[in-house]
């Protein structure tokens, strides 16, 4: 088989989050060049690693490097809805719709930035909520303006692992990395936000302390709480312990 016969994949867009990260493990292995490339190549496509050894060297690097999109990054277009395995989910693109779930959930995943790339699928599942396919009954009464029915599920209502599973092996590249973008622009929003309220909380909290401590005996104990808070404060002002800070 001649190179131009093999299939290659073109694009980012016909990359899963698993076939990224196979692809990632081989472009970060401590390779020769030549291993390396011809790995790539198998990998790009389907075809065995043996496939590549009648080519010479100059052939190996010239198609690799044909496929110029491996030097972009996999951008792509945030949706609303995505359909994946035959299932439609409602992406949660606002932070203040997130339910007390899954803000613990992203905090706890997000907490260990060294592992980000390794859990996207997992904090993406937890932005993904699966759609409720409605039965002719919930649509007709509908239509009659009798009931309206929940388009999503609740949080959890399927299962997480089970939902993370379906978007590891089904969703692009292109929108897994266009949700993490888009996330992480909205989240460092919502965190300022976050940080202005917390410090208007404790300054107010910081006040009422300040007139208890004059008019009262228990100076050791208010003056113990007011550097608390301030501490505290400070680690806000700094952009540190905001999801665990609590007065």
């Amino acid at each position: 088989m001649t190179m131009d016969e093999m299939k290659f994949k073109r694009s980012w867009a016909e990359f899963t989050i698993s076939d990224y990260q196979q692809y990632s493990e081989i472009k970060n292995d401590q390779l020769d060049d030549t291993d390396k490339a011809i790995r790539l190549l198998s990998f790009l496509s389907g075809q065995d690693a043996k496939e590549f050894h009648q080519f010479t060297l100059l052939e190996l690097f010239e198609k690799l490097n044909s496929l110029s999109y491996l030097a972009d990054k996999p951008i792509g277009a945030v949706k609303p809805i995505y359909q994946l395995a035959g299932r439609k989910y409602k992406l949660t693109d606002q932070i203040e719709q997130l339910t007390s779930g899954q803000y613990i959930d992203l905090e706890q995943l997000l907490s260990d930035p060294d592992k980000l790339d390794e859990n996207i699928h997992n904090i993406i599942a937890i932005l993904l909520i699966p759609c409720k396919e409605k039965t002719t009954a919930q649509r007709l009464t509908e239509r009659l303006g009798l009931k309206k029915w929940n388009d999503i599920e609740s949080y959890m209502e399927t299962p997480l692992k089970e939902t993370a599973e379906i978007v590891f092996n089904n969703m692009s590249i292109s929108d897994a990395y266009a949700i993490s973008v888009f996330f992480c622009m909205v989240s460092k929003k919502f965190i300022r936000i976050t940080q202005d309220y917390l410090l208007q909380v404790m300054k107010k909290k910081l006040t009422s302390l300040s007139t208890m401590l004059q008019s009262s005996r228990k100076s050791k104990t208010l003056m113990k709480e007011m550097k608390r808070i301030q501490e505290k404060m400070t680690l806000i002002e700094n952009g540190v312990g905001l999801f665990a800070s609590t007065v």
